[in-house]
């Protein structure tokens, strides 16, 4: 609450703490809320196929499913009959005050568009990193040691350990110069393409794989565009003429 204290079930008063905001501003906030409309259930399956995944290139907002209605025009007024209703995926704007830009494009066109665009510009292999393990000869070298420290064990005769010895110790020097290598990492096909994968994903969640596989969709009236890397993939939409009318 508010006021910033808490009662037992009693009702009486056992902590009390300075109220972070006053009562009128309390109740503004609270009549603020109240007042907006209640968003019903989202049901997965009803999801958009770009929603979380189309931004605009204009303000770099969120573009969101929105449904538009075009009303009969008679002398210069709207009547009351519909003309036609479409789905569009329309900017939501950025900052804390959302305010949409205006951007908006045809649903079913968004949607072919990347569909073409994934099939066509990426259907190629889906790339993974792989760490390849380097070496610095240290194993070579500590045998070559091990062979040095045990030689005089052998009991071999002077002329032959001493023949040895030399042996062992020029091949200690020839590793020893030997270059090291380092541990890489290599970019390598993990044998999917990111096409067939897309093919595999539901209708529902297309927007969330896009996402999470580090693609960008962005869209104008105009054109759609794909990014992923650098690797882009680019449609010119069609003018429908169907856009909402002001």
């Amino acid at each position: 609450m508010y006021r910033g204290q808490h009662t037992n079930s009693a009702g009486v008063v056992v902590h009390k703490c300075e109220a972070l905001v006053d009562a009128v501003i309390w109740k503004r906030a609270n009549d603020s809320l109240n007042a907006r409309p209640k968003r019903g259930k989202v049901y997965a399956e009803n999801r958009a196929m770009l929603a979380g995944a189309l931004t605009c290139p204009v303000c770099k907002g969120p573009m969101n499913r929105n449904f538009g209605t075009n009303y009969e025009v008679r002398n210069g007024k709207k009547t009351g009959r519909i003309t036609s209703q479409h789905a569009y995926y329309r900017c939501q704007g950025t900052g804390p005050q959302r305010k949409s830009c205006g951007n908006m494009v045809p649903l079913h066109l968004a949607d072919a568009a990347v569909n073409a665009i994934i099939a066509e510009t990426f259907n190629i292999h889906v790339m993974i990193r792989k760490l390849t393990l380097g070496h610095d000869h240290s194993v070579e070298l500590a045998e070559i040691a091990f062979e040095l420290d045990q030689l005089p064990r052998k009991s071999l005769p002077w002329a032959e350990e001493d023949t040895e010895r030399a042996r062992l110790r020029a091949e200690y020097t020839r590793v020893s110069d030997l270059p090291s290598v380092p541990d890489q990492w290599k970019e390598v096909p993990n044998g999917h393409t990111y096409a067939a994968l897309w093919d595999d994903v539901s209708t529902p969640e297309r927007g969330q794989w896009l996402s999470d596989h580090g693609f960008i969709v962005q869209a104008t009236k105009e054109r759609l565009t794909v990014i992923r890397g650098d690797v882009t993939g680019s449609v010119d939409l069609p003018d429908t003429g169907l856009y909402p009318q002001p």
